[in-house]
């Protein structure tokens, strides 16, 4: 319950939920039909949108791209939404990377609005391989609102000093975003068997490094030495059995003078 005239509602930042005081009446109804649904006893709720009366809107479907009310229509009633059109944040291809929404639950959640750059998603494919040949680093990286990432390297086992890593090449947009992908083909010839730690970091356009973030990268025997290995063995085996027959032959042609 809340006093005459005090209006408030929950947002989530950074995984903290805050109550915050708005200006304007504004409840779950004004953008969701809750009629005859499980609305507020469902994880997801099945509450739909309302219809807002816009040209090409199918009334009833889940609003599911973020810039149908922040960017196409921002601004413009029934939802009132936050205005993006003017931005060029407003059309980012991947709002997700940011925010949340990929559920009804997130849909609204702030998920990352920190300043601080950081590798939000690395990958290396495959994750083991012979020595000598090629794997691919993948990684996703983020820094704060109206930053620009400018450069992403990677080490190997040991993190070294910042900008001298191996670097990556920019893959998501031929721009330095604020959220921005990244790839580089790791060569193995020359290393060692075993599991090898790859450590990615970023600079943003502020000059701020992310902490280093780790990925494994199996390295196995390299290929013709393994099968080199296997062809000796298979000489030596044949050549064993030689010997051992020889020496059977020998001894019983020897057996066969002396019994003569």
């Amino acid at each position: 319950t809340y006093g005459a005239g005090e209006v408030r509602g929950g947002i989530m930042v950074a995984g903290e939920v805050k109550v915050i005081d708005v200006a304007e009446a504004f409840t779950c109804t004004e953008c969701h039909n809750v009629t005859d649904t499980p609305f507020h006893y469902s994880p997801y709720p099945l509450g739909s949108s309302q219809d807002p009366g816009w040209d090409g809107w199918v009334a009833g479907v889940r609003v599911r791209d973020c810039k149908d009310c922040h960017t196409y229509y921002g601004g413009k009633s029934p939802f009132n939404a936050t205005d993006m059109s003017g931005t060029s944040h407003g059309y980012e291809d991947d709002c997700y990377v940011c925010h949340g929404g990929r559920d009804p639950i997130t849909f609204h959640t702030l998920e990352v609005f920190d300043v601080t750059p950081h590798v939000s998603e690395i990958s290396i494919t495959p994750n083991q391989v012979h020595a000598g040949e090629s794997a691919v680093l993948n990684a996703k990286v983020v820094t704060g609102w109206k930053m620009e990432m400018r450069y992403i390297e990677y080490f190997v086992d040991i993190p070294g000093e910042k900008g001298d890593g191996i670097p990556l090449t920019f893959t998501r947009t031929e721009y330095y975003g604020q959220a921005t992908e990244a790839t580089a083909v790791v060569n193995t010839t020359g290393w060692s068997q075993g599991r090898h730690t790859i450590f990615v970091q970023s600079l943003d356009s502020r000059g701020i490094w992310s902490d280093p973030r780790p990925a494994l990268l199996t390295v196995t025997r390299p290929k013709g030495v393994l099968e080199a290995t296997f062809l000796r063995r298979e000489i030596l085996f044949i050549g064993a059995i030689a010997i051992i027959l020889l020496i059977i032959a020998i001894f019983y042609r020897i057996r066969g003078r002396t019994m003569k």
